[in-house]
């Protein structure tokens, strides 16, 4: 009895010490000196906490277990963090074969806040389209991006500073907790009564009131 509840708090320090590195290292990358300085001191103490138990009881499998399986667990619990947490910003850019019309247009409709750009790739024209986002929306937007066309190329590159600035009305902008404007989101089609698709919401024109 006494093993399997070594094992389980050893699992346990070791999630919790992995889940502070990788933390850390992910604000690290985000430039978050202090903040992933004061991390580093909780995560050294603990960590020689885990070894030295560790160290100790090298002849029980079973705390060994314990601990792969904390160092799991707690890179996972790192990385959740880092995603539910996170305040840094990223830029999305999409390579659209053409002149890309319809996926600007789609976006903007959405509410995002997309420039774009002419270009040539090796098969000829395209339109390189850039989306500055919060990093805890940007599955959102990659989602609309796949229903859009799944054979986008789609490059997403972490930035270190990001300045938002004063855009028209109904977009989203980097920092803004508000939702894009409801009126491309409707909740059900007409027929059928299922939900209709994000893209399909964007491309239908807006109605203007009287």
């Amino acid at each position: 009895m006494d093993t399997i509840l070594g094992a389980l708090v050893t699992g346990a320090a070791a999630a919790l010490t992995i889940g502070l590195w990788t933390f850390r290292v992910a604000l690290a990358g985000r430039g978050r000196k202090l903040l992933s300085a004061a991390i580093a001191g909780i995560e050294a103490v603990l960590f020689v906490v885990v070894f030295t138990g560790l160290v100790a009881n090298l002849g029980e499998p079973v705390r060994l277990t314990g601990y792969a399986l904390g160092v799991a667990a707690g890179t996972l619990l790192g990385l959740f963090a880092d995603e539910r947490v996170s305040h840094g910003h990223s830029e999305v850019r999409l390579i659209v074969p053409g002149d890309g019309a319809e996926a600007v247009e789609v976006l903007h409709r959405a509410g995002w806040p997309a420039t774009w750009t002419p270009g040539v790739g090796p098969s000829g024209p395209v339109t390189s389209v850039f989306v500055a986002v919060d990093d805890r929306r940007c599955e959102e937007l990659l989602r609309l991006v796949a229903d859009l066309d799944p054979a986008t190329f789609v490059t997403v590159e972490r930035l270190r500073h990001a300045r938002p600035v004063r855009l028209p009305a109904g977009f989203s902008q980097i920092g803004d907790r508000r939702r894009p404007h409801r009126s491309v989101w409707p909740s059900r089609r007409r027929s059928g009564g299922r939900p209709a698709s994000t893209v399909e919401a964007a491309r239908r024109p807006r109605l203007r009131r009287g």
